[in-house]
């Protein structure tokens, strides 16, 4: 997993091919669960693209999640666990560890 500093931020990039006969609409989401002090974690979906796909073509999704405090979100330690969300269906795509 990558390491990270609370008051950091991480870049994430997905790639996804078309390997259907048609044109094909994907969208892209990033999800991260934030570790609570409760031990809890809170979910936040971030958008990254939405794609038309030729038959064989690939595009991209990108975004940059920033672990600076915010009004709405404070960030503690611990393992944020990342995932792609493909058209909806959840992809497991790793963790990040942010340390103090």
């Amino acid at each position: 997993p990558k390491r990270v500093k609370l008051g950091e931020s991480f870049r994430v990039e997905a790639a996804v091919t078309n390997g259907a006969k048609g044109a094909r609409r994907v969208v892209l989401d990033l999800r991260v669960s934030f570790p609570r002090a409760s031990g809890r974690a809170l979910e936040k979906t971030f958008k990254l693209a939405t794609l038309t796909l030729a038959p064989g073509a690939s595009g991209v999704g990108r975004t940059t999640v920033s672990l600076r405090d915010m009004s709405t979100r404070t960030h503690i330690a611990g393992r944020y666990a990342v995932a792609l969300l493909v058209n909806g269906r959840l992809v497991p795509v790793g963790a990040v560890d942010v340390r103090a």
